[in-house]
């Protein structure tokens, strides 16, 4: 396990992503409103679209085979533990976007 500086705090990632993604620079995406998703801007090709770019998520760019950085739209990944921080694979599960918010509302209520 390493760990990652963002905005001067650590954010967990495994030894095998750390190598593959430490070189991008990071942040949060709304940490004034207690959003603290680790988040970058990257031009990703998009079938149909071609290169864009676009906001990448670290917790589905870890989830994704080594050289992509995102999933189908119609998949989330779900921090079990509910830390955005601690985005080490076995933390992390895909999930359909339906039953990702049904979770998220258990869990918050």
């Amino acid at each position: 396990m390493k760990t990652i500086q963002v905005d001067g705090q650590d954010v967990l990632l495994d030894d095998w992503d750390w190598l593959r993604l430490c070189h991008i620079k990071w942040r949060f995406l709304c940490p004034s409103k207690g959003v603290f998703y680790v988040v970058c801007k990257r031009q990703v090709y998009v079938p149909g679209e071609g290169k864009v770019r676009k906001t990448i998520y670290l917790h589905r760019a870890v989830m994704c085979p080594p050289y992509g950085f995102d999933l189908p739209t119609d998949m989330e990944v779900h921090h079990i533990d509910s830390n955005p921080k601690n985005n080490r694979k076995e933390n992390l599960e895909i999930l359909k976007r339906d039953l990702h918010g049904e979770l998220t509302r258990l869990i918050n209520q």
